[in-house]
């Protein structure tokens, strides 16, 4: 990857993380508390016009390994 876009990325999630100060530390609280096969993960989009869509997964052994794969990257 070129050391630009890190740069470039690293600014944005400074950025995002000022902006929504939430997120990390939700993230940071499932971290520790780990998640395991058959957690089920919720995700909603509700749109200004007040339309919202809402869809979830149950995590499998397959999605844990993606998700180790990922945490590796961001270290």
């Amino acid at each position: 990857m070129n050391p630009a876009n890190i740069f470039k990325i690293k600014g944005l999630l400074d950025r995002f993380n000022q902006s929504h100060p939430k997120v990390l530390p939700f993230f940071r609280v499932v971290n520790q508390r780990g998640i395991t096969e058959g957690t089920i993960i919720e995700m909603k989009v509700k749109f200004t016009d007040e339309k919202e869509y809402v869809t979830n997964i149950k995590v499998t052994e397959d999605d844990l390994e993606l998700f180790q794969q990922l945490k590796e990257l961001s270290m």
